[in-house]
């Protein structure tokens, strides 16, 4: 199976595996209306300490305080996100080994790891935001290497929050640990996340058109209400099949054991000997 086949059969088998258990879509959708709302209330306590009528909007500027404000409203959208990411995979995990998961029981596993979720979250944002400082204080090459950086960070750490659900690890060695299985693939992991990538951007394909058309043929801001929902199902499912790939990748890394519905999916070629 080549490598393009092997990322479909990996994407359709993250897809039969969710299909079990559809009620674990809603998990992204929380994640998202608990960033909404814990959004709005740090940028209403910052209009509150910050804002001046007599200088207005058009002079808005941060305080010290509005800046503390700003980086806890950071941290907590990377704990909000990180949480319903170990709730997916809590679920899918506990699918993938025969149980039958609710959105309670993934919720409870994340809820249980919250003493691993928040400090690895922490440390996440803390690289984001370093790297952002650097490269926007770097020329064009800067940018150029610090980008490398950060996109070489985020794929070294895909199985991170896999091994904070199982192993509950600290995030020096959350880090070290899903460098480790990294290594081991030699970027054959990324296989999966190809397959889920031109399945996401296929379904996007008919939105986007659709979307245009009303906007041309009756209203921009239909066919904007029409996408938006649409987009929304999109990037659930997307997130979702992710969660259950990276659920199947760590198991077969860490046991060398084929997780159910993975049988034909050539899951055994994404960690080979190079």
């Amino acid at each position: 199976m080549g490598r393009l086949g092997r990322s479909w059969a990996l994407a359709k088998s993250s897809w039969e595996t969710l299909k079990a258990d559809r009620e674990l879509l809603a998990l992204p959708i929380f994640s998202f209306v608990a960033s909404l709302l814990a959004l709005g209330v740090f940028m209403a306590l910052i209009f509150l300490v910050d804002y001046e009528s007599s200088t207005g909007l058009d002079e808005f500027e941060l305080s010290g305080a509005g800046y503390v404000l700003l980086a806890l409203a950071g941290v907590s959208l990377s704990v909000i996100v990180t949480y319903f990411q170990a709730a997916m995979v809590g679920g899918a995990r506990e699918r993938l080994t025969g149980g039958d998961p609710t959105i309670g029981s993934a919720l409870g596993t994340a809820t249980s790891r919250l003493g691993v979720i928040v400090p690895w979250a922490i440390f996440s944002w803390t690289i984001g935001m370093v790297l952002r400082a650097l490269e926007e204080n770097a020329g064009q090459i800067g940018r150029f290497v610090v980008g490398l950086i950060g996109m070489a960070f985020r794929v070294v750490t895909f199985l991170a929050v896999p091994i904070l659900v199982v192993e509950r690890l600290g995030p020096i060695n959350t880090l070290k640990r899903s460098a480790e299985l990294f290594k081991r693939s030699w970027g054959e992991n990324l296989a999966g996340q190809a397959g889920i990538g031109i399945v996401s951007f296929l379904a996007m394909i008919p939105i986007i058109i659709v979307a245009a058309l009303i906007g041309a043929a009756i209203n921009p801001i239909l066919g904007i209400i029409v996408a938006v929902p649409l987009v929304a199902v999109v990037a659930a499912v997307s997130t979702s099949l992710t969660a259950v790939y990276q659920t199947a990748l760590y198991h077969y890394a860490t046991t060398h054991e084929v997780p159910r519905g993975f049988e034909d999916a050539g899951l055994q070629s994404a960690f080979v000997p190079k």
